[in-house]
């Protein structure tokens, strides 16, 4: 039933990006079509696909207060990449966001699409990026920044940029600020914790996995993160099944664009023994093994044969990525 359920889920959510990319296509070919700029009309169909998105979303949104009519400069705090159709759904506006989202496959383009400025951070910038963000709000638009820059665990608030607050001065525009909270069960939500280096992560072995038996899913806090990759899996997996306690922590955060490369960490085996693992090895009569190595990470690191010649030894922590 819940494979069922996350499928059927899976299955809307799709739809609803689908429908994001036909709406985005619509609008691109009127401008070019009627060769005028469509950014109402485009913050209009933002907000509708926002609302769409939200509801394929298993979320329950509990909104205090009304939002603005009149065009305002929206600032709020920044807990997830749920705070982007949260907010979206609620008037039709312009989001704010570093320059590097817009080569994010699909995303950054849905993202253009919807009216987004795009910046490039450094105070070098700020003189054009405050007369971007002048000549968006002077031409009656809301437009939504997060001016802690990065996101947060939503329990505290980081240091603003307050440059990126001039130009609701120079425009005379108001701010309308916005505080987001993530609950579960009446409480703060785990999922809006950040991860930090050195966190420590859990092992867990999946011996029954269809897809590789020597699967091992890694999780923070009880949430799954993912899995270690399948092509450095198999020492580590034999350490867990001879009961082997390793202690895995996060070694480096990274803005990566591919997700599945923003978390590098480290698999430490904390035990005295060394790790083991079997190996069969092809071997013509009369032949024999007298030593190898391992390559890890590119690094060929000895290995040395038990005396039972059936498992190697290794005391060098394994790193994954």
């Amino acid at each position: 039933m819940n494979r069922l359920r996350l499928a059927l889920r899976l299955t809307r959510l799709a739809g609803v990006l689908l429908l994001g990319v036909l709406l985005g296509a619509l609008v691109s070919a009127l401008e070019w079509l009627s060769r005028r700029d469509l950014l109402a009309l485009r913050q209009r169909l933002s907000r509708w696909f926002m609302q769409c998105l939200s509801r394929a979303l298993p979320l329950r949104v509990s909104v205090t207060g009304q939002a603005p009519q009149q065009p305002m400069l929206w600032v709020s705090n920044h807990v997830s990449w749920l705070d982007i159709p949260l907010l979206g759904m609620l008037a039709p506006l312009s989001f704010l966001s570093k320059a590097e989202v817009r080569d994010w496959p699909l995303l950054g383009w849905l993202a253009n699409q919807a009216g987004t400025l795009f910046i490039q951070r450094g105070a070098h910038q700020c003189a054009e990026v405050n007369q971007q963000l002048s000549a968006h709000l002077q031409q009656e638009r809301h437009l939504l920044l997060f001016p802690e820059g990065s996101t947060s665990d939503g329990s505290a608030l980081r240091t603003f940029h307050p440059r990126l607050l001039a130009s609701a001065i120079d425009s005379g525009v108001a701010l309308q600020p916005v505080a987001i909270r993530y609950v579960r069960n009446g409480k703060r939500c785990p999922h809006s914790e950040q991860l930090s280096n050195g966190d420590r992560l859990e092992l867990i072995r999946e011996p029954d996995n269809r897809h590789d038996h020597h699967a091992i899913r890694i999780e923070w806090r009880g949430h799954k993160l993912g899995y270690v990759p399948r092509a450095e899996n198999r020492a580590v997996a034999a350490a867990l099944d001879a009961g082997d306690k390793l202690v895995a922590r996060i070694a480096r955060l990274t803005e990566h664009r591919n997700p599945w490369r923003r978390i590098e960490f480290e698999v430490y085996n904390p035990n005295d023994l060394a790790l083991e693992a079997e190996l069969e090895f092809p071997l013509l009569e009369g032949q024999s093994v007298t030593g190898f190595a391992l390559d890890i990470n590119g690094e060929m690191r000895p290995a040395v044969l038990c005396a039972s010649c059936s498992r190697l030894r290794s005391s060098t922590p394994a790193t994954c990525r």
